[in-house]
């Protein structure tokens, strides 16, 4: 696993691992836990690490990287995820809801198409749900934990289940009492809750709760040959929010899309700078007259503006970002409307995922 300097692109620490097959952290200050969580496919495990000593606007480390806990899991696991924190959480979409207080992991098991769900200092996992047979979950990401007046906090998951061509799902998890796991009553059911069945090869996911227009929770990549398309999700109609996934809105790709990513609502509170969604109230738009000028790095919008004030409103851009890998290109969508972007598609030839700090 290597850990970058971003504003460098070079490394700042090597670790190692057997068989990385998936990453997530909670970081962000407040109550964030400074944990990188890291499964080990050959190894059956995944392995927490405390990143504590990695200090945002720091070239080199300040300190060792150690190891948290091991804990050994079914066979081949490989996508992970942590909720975010319940306070700090400036790497991720602060507006809006933020993370349980108690920190709740989820990881799939590839091989035996199990999503289990555990939290840091466990030994085990707390629950495994059986996805089915060849059900070959590919990833999971899981939503802030809503707490709204008069109705008990709520928080889902989903998990993109690639099983046989053109009958692959996405399942929706909802969270126990509190956003937690390990204890339960009917309407927090600590279990899974439906699926939607026939999609083409789901793959990646992305949660999109706090930008998206349209009352989306998740972004789904099909990735499948027949289709190529992102697919918005929401709720299905029902009578309590338990509820299976629905499509809202489905946009074409370039072939082959096997991960989704937005840009976080990040800013550094060091020089002035800061992302924004261009052409909307406060935001400059593109001309070259900003000093320094604006960094256009992949169709990111990232503006080193002195003199400008940061965006305390923790707006993300609204686009996600889409690893067309069969195409061999990045397609930049309006998550609402599927408009493209100014710079969309961005050609990497070979490119193979996408990804940043304010995705799950």
């Amino acid at each position: 696993v290597v850990v970058m300097n971003t504003r460098t692109s070079l490394p700042a620490a090597l670790i190692n691992t057997p068989s990385p097959g998936g990453l997530t952290n909670q970081t962000g200050g407040g109550q964030a836990v400074d944990q990188l969580l890291v499964t080990n496919s050959s190894a059956n495990t995944w392995t927490a690490f405390d990143i504590g000593n990695i200090i945002p606007g720091r070239q080199f480390l300040t300190g060792p990287i150690y190891i948290s806990e091991v804990e050994g899991t079914g066979n081949t696991p490989r996508a992970i995820t942590i909720t975010a924190p319940a306070t700090g959480n400036f790497n991720r979409d602060f507006a809006g809801f933020t993370g349980p207080g108690t920190p709740l992991i989820l990881y799939c098991d590839f091989t035996d198409g199990v999503l289990n769900t555990t939290n840091l200092g466990a030994t085990e996992p707390v629950k495994s749900f059986a996805l089915g047979t060849g059900a070959a979950p590919n990833d999971v990401s899981v939503s802030p934990c809503f707490v709204i007046p008069f109705i008990p906090p709520y928080m889902f998951a989903a998990v993109s289940e690639g099983g046989v061509p053109g009958d692959g799902k996405v399942g929706y998890y909802m969270a126990g009492i509190g956003c937690a796991t390990g204890i339960s009553t009917n309407a927090r059911p600590d279990s899974l809750v439906g699926e939607l069945p026939g999609l083409d090869a789901p793959a990646g996911l992305d949660e999109v709760v706090n930008f998206n227009a349209s009352g989306a929770l998740f972004i789904v990549a099909e990735s499948g040959s027949a289709t190529s398309q992102i697919d918005t999700l929401g709720l299905a109609p029902s009578a309590t929010l338990a509820s299976p996934p629905r499509i809202i809105r489905s946009f074409k790709t370039g072939a082959n899309p096997v991960a989704v990513a937005h840009v976080p609502s990040w800013f550094n509170p060091g020089n002035g700078a800061f992302i924004c969604i261009l052409f909307t109230p406060g935001c400059p738009t593109k001309p070259l007259a900003f000093v320094p000028a604006p960094c256009w790095y992949s169709g990111t919008e990232q503006y080193p503006a002195p003199g400008f004030h940061e965006d305390f409103s923790g707006a993300p851009s609204i686009d996600s970002y889409v690893c067309a890998r069969g195409a061999g290109r990045i397609d930049v969508l309006n998550s609402t409307t599927g408009g493209k972007d100014f710079y969309s598609p961005i050609i990497i030839p070979g490119v193979r995922y996408v990804a940043s700090t304010g995705s799950q």
